[in-house]
């Protein structure tokens, strides 16, 4: 006997299969469910490295948490305003979030368009889309701040991922493989660099209601997750592997508010899986659970506010004895994140009767400002010490929308708090879970939002619709001299009470769209060390160098 409302609902889809359904069933299936709330969401090409909130570059489509994007490498994750942004992308940062409702059968012509939502049958409603990406990326880098000591290194990495997506009205069914490898690395290669012929996402989704203005979905299975602007829950598309997590998830989608509830497993090495190898199939770690709420509302004048809570019961590095590793400072215990975030542009628009510019009512948009504040306390207990810790993030920026070039200017502070006193039996060093470091905290990927105080600049240009530069400007320092520095990989190095100044760092990126399916992107980052850095490590004695050209085509 079916007595739960999934039970009923299953049956009730399964019947209809076989019958046919009727007209409604048969004509007008329910959307897929839209990208989580505060996805990056919006226009750019996946072959962009997606960070924070997006209108300037890549993301997932639908509902967006925010009314900005940011591009893939971009220095602090520099925006633009959505007038300057050019039509969405069908290729968003989650490809099972990719939408070609709006290219499919129109021009321009996108190359594997003929294997997007290809209708298998009409009675019931089944179609199927299938499509990948090759990505190639030539790295050199010089003194930069990696734990085993290693100073230089050029290497290329190559990665390609093919998917299938089955959907019809109740139930949906996505897998994705990936197939990802380091050549030429004259040193160690990252965790993150390899991962041979493996399952990045196989979940399968069930529509549960469609009642009173929203609708429920229940996901279960092996999946990647994006959530606010990735300074905290991030699929790092950065990395040649990219995060994947397993276990469930409930999203309630509603014209203007999503609520996503999740309860996960890392799977995979950049996830932090302890049982990864990458010449094997990958497994979940169940002793490193991850489990939260995150609500996204859409308010009025093109702002969006998030609301989050994320837990984590997570186990640091130990020797074979069961002991922690001393040269090894990372969270390791249950940790709790409350926290929030507001972001929106503000449009300045001239026209008739306007003398300079307008509140709203028409006339067009020549100039943007745009904002981005959010932040966080965290609470638990650390390998026996109570935690107490928090971060905060605010930026903001100027478009000139109708000067040649639209350019941009902003600026962004950060601040992820650091232990004041390791023998107070209170640890305040802030732990930034999945982060999307490479978007924040510089290009050269030295650092991670720990003991992080981050004062940057940026500005950027738009010569074409195809081509946009973007130069930032970074002052690095430790909130608190008695904590370690804690490196891209969260892991704490140096000596503690030996000073806080990490350095600078300069970046420029540049990113070319040659057509939706192909883009081009060159990276350049320089870092003057400071006094903590040169006086504690060898790679600290000269300047650190990165430098980058990544080529990214879609089908």
């Amino acid at each position: 006997m079916l007595t739960s409302p999934l039970a009923r609902r299953l049956a009730r889809g399964v019947a209809l299969t076989l019958l046919c359904g009727g007209p409604a069933y048969a004509q007008s299936p329910p959307p897929a469910p839209a990208p989580a709330s505060g996805t990056a969401s919006g226009t750019a090409s996946a072959s962009t490295e997606t960070a924070v909130p997006q209108n300037a570059a890549a993301g997932p489509t639908q509902p967006p948490s925010g009314p900005q994007q940011i591009q893939q490498g971009a220095p602090g994750g520099v925006r633009s305003s959505p007038a300057v942004t050019p039509p969405p992308s069908p290729y968003k940062p989650l490809f099972f979030e990719n939408d070609f409702s709006g290219y499919v059968g129109k021009p321009p012509y996108i190359f594997g368009e003929d294997f997007k939502l290809v209708t298998l049958s009409e009675c019931p409603t089944v179609t199927l889309t299938a499509g990948g990406q090759v990505r190639h990326r030539m790295h050199s880098e010089d003194n930069r701040l990696r734990p085993d000591g290693e100073t230089a290194t050029s290497y290329q990495l190559l990665r390609n991922r093919n998917y299938v997506d089955l959907k019809t009205e109740y139930v949906r069914a996505y897998v994705e493989s990936i197939n990802a490898y380091n050549a030429g690395s004259e040193i160690d290669e990252l965790i993150i660099d390899e991962n041979r012929w493996d399952l990045l996402n196989a979940f399968v989704d069930f529509h549960l209601y469609d009642v009173a203005g929203g609708a429920g979905t229940f996901r279960v299975g092996r999946q990647e997750i994006l959530y606010g602007d990735q300074h905290l829950l991030s699929p790092l598309d950065w990395s040649n592997t990219r995060r994947n997590f397993e276990g469930y998830k409930f999203i309630h989608q509603a014209d203007d508010w999503r609520l996503d509830l999740f309860s996960l497993n890392p799977v995979n090495g950049a996830a932090g899986s302890r049982g990864f190898d990458v010449n094997s199939f990958d497994e979940d770690d169940e002793d490193k659970p991850l489990w939260g709420a995150w609500l996204n509302r859409k308010l009025a004048g093109g702002a969006s506010a998030d609301l989050f809570y994320i837990g984590q019961d997570r186990e640091a590095p130990r020797s074979r004895t069961g002991a922690r590793i001393p040269s090894v400072r990372s969270a390791d215990g249950l940790r709790h994140l409350v926290g929030g975030r507001l972001s929106g542009t503000v449009p300045v628009t001239s026209g008739l009767g306007c003398d300079g510019g307008c509140d709203g009512g028409g006339g067009k948009v020549v100039r943007t400002w745009d904002y981005d504040v959010q932040g966080g306390y965290q609470f638990g207990d650390d390998d026996g010490e109570d935690v107490s810790a928090a971060f905060f993030n605010a930026a903001g920026g100027h478009t000139w929308n109708s000067l040649a070039w639209k350019p941009r200017v902003g600026a962004l502070f950060y601040y992820g708090s650091g232990d004041d006193d390791p023998n107070d039996g209170e640890n305040n060093t802030f732990y930034t879970y999945y982060p999307l470091a490479h978007a924040y905290w510089g290009i050269i990927d030295n650092l991670n939002g720990q003991n992080l105080l981050d004062y940057a600049l940026f500005a950027s240009v738009k010569p074409t619709d195809k081509l946009s530069v973007t130069g930032g400007y970074h002052l690095f320092r430790k909130d608190s001299g008695s904590d370690f520095l804690y490196n891209v990989a969260q892991v704490g190095l140096g000596p503690r009470n030996a000073g806080t100044d990490i350095g600078n760092e300069l970046d420029v990126v540049a990113n070319y769209q040659a057509t939706p399916n192909l883009g081009f992107q060159l990276g350049y980052a320089h870092f003057w060390y400071g006094d903590f850095a040169e006086d504690n490590f060898a790679q600290a004695s000269d300047d650190g160098e990165f430098v980058y050209f990544q080529t990214t085509f879609n089908y």
